[in-house]
């Protein structure tokens, strides 16, 4: 390159030498020596960045470095993304490409950078999906168009992160896709809940399907759960039975408990929980998940009038014999059109039931019914 294109900038031209000097160095390094000479690099290219240029200047300078980055080995790229994060001086294309590369080079422009705008983040999530959304939910300053963005990806971490980012304001349109999502999930619903800018009504669809700490905290911020008009929200529905049930509902639950057991969340204290909070339908469909077992069949399993079909799908999947116990004391509602307390003889038969089924046939049982 001429240096007497930078005549009017005479610091760039040492800088220069010093990239291309330390450029090689960096490439000829072994593995455990070229810590050192990517530092050197990366503070070259953000102090040759950090420098006012003339627009032709900067173009040339930005050319270089575009070109030079295109060979650089990925700890390189990282190191320089995470320099120019918080960077507001450096030219657009330079981001682009750092924001467009894969994840771990990307991350932090993505979740920082003052040099995007709507319009690039826009087009980042339209072409990169839900891996580079995820660091753009935790920007401050988001705009409405953005984050309404964000929230039709319906991933989960995307909504995590827009709950948990207090340096945006979410939006009715957001709101109302996170609300339906953390009905199966307190790990969204509690910082959903505990938002500053929190609908009402929103607080009011989550009221039923949130633990008695959140039920506590939204009857205190709302009097949820006191005033007359909402005080029918504490009553459980028992959702399978609901004329108003639809079969879409049972699938978005089925799909949520794959996502759960996707994160390593779908564990079996998990679902007793769930029934606990009288929530049955989700029940119904994380226990379907976690058997492996059609819906019908799970339906028809907790219905069974002995609960031995119940104690040998518990049997198969080494669920402890109290918490079999448990689960089946809160399905007894499904056995019984009347409420009934069990008695220790009836406490006595299932566990007895439950000992005496032979946990290798009850594997053979279990995966036979999946066939």
């Amino acid at each position: 390159m001429a240096f007497e294109a930078f005549e009017k900038t005479p610091e760039v031209a040492p800088l220069l030498v010093r990239l291309y000097d330390t450029h090689n160095l960096y490439a000829l390094a072994k593995d455990s020596e070229s810590d050192g000479a990517c530092s050197e690099l990366t503070t070259i290219m953000t102090d040759l960045l950090s420098i006012k240029l003339s627009e032709k200047e900067s173009e040339l300078i930005t050319d270089v470095l575009l070109a030079l980055m295109k060979q650089a080995q990925k700890d390189l790229k990282k190191a320089l993304s995470e320099r120019l994060a918080s960077m507001d001086t450096v030219p657009l294309r330079m981001i682009l490409s750092i924001a467009n590369d894969e994840i771990d080079v990307a991350e932090p422009v993505l979740r920082a950078s003052p040099m995007l705008q709507d319009l690039d983040l826009c087009y980042i999530i339209q072409g990169k999906g839900v891996e580079h959304a995820r660091p753009i939910a935790e920007r401050t300053g988001l705009s409405a168009s953005v984050i309404n963005m964000l929230a039709d990806t319906k991933d989960f971490q995307v909504a995590v992160n827009l709950a948990e980012n207090d340096g945006v304001q979410l939006t009715q349109h957001a709101y109302k896709i996170f609300g339906d999502m953390a009905k199966y999930s307190e790990t969204l619903a509690r910082p959903l809940l505990s938002r500053e800018d929190l609908p009402q009504d929103i607080a009011g669809r989550l009221y039923q399907f949130v633990s008695d700490e959140l039920k506590q905290n939204l009857s205190e911020r709302f009097g949820i759960g006191s005033a007359p008009a909402l005080a029918a929200l504490d009553d459980i529905t028992i959702e399978m039975t609901t004329p108003a049930h639809k079969a879409s509902d049972d699938e978005q639950r089925i799909a949520y408990a794959h996502n759960q057991q996707r994160r390593g969340e779908l564990k079996f204290p998990t679902m007793l929980a769930t029934l606990r909070r009288g929530q049955y339908s989700t029940f119904m469909a994380q226990f379907s998940v976690y058997t492996g077992l059609p819906s019908n069949t799970v339906k028809a399993m907790v219905r069974q009038d002995n609960g031995k079909a119940l104690a040998t799908a518990c049997r198969a999947l080494d669920v402890p014999k109290s918490d079999f116990v448990s689960l089946y004391l809160l399905t007894d509602r499904f056995r019984s059109a009347h409420k009934r307390v069990v008695n220790h003889k009836e406490l006595t038969r299932i566990m007895t039931m439950y000992d005496e089924i032979s946990p290798e046939e009850a594997r053979q049982i279990l995966k036979n019914s999946r066939n």
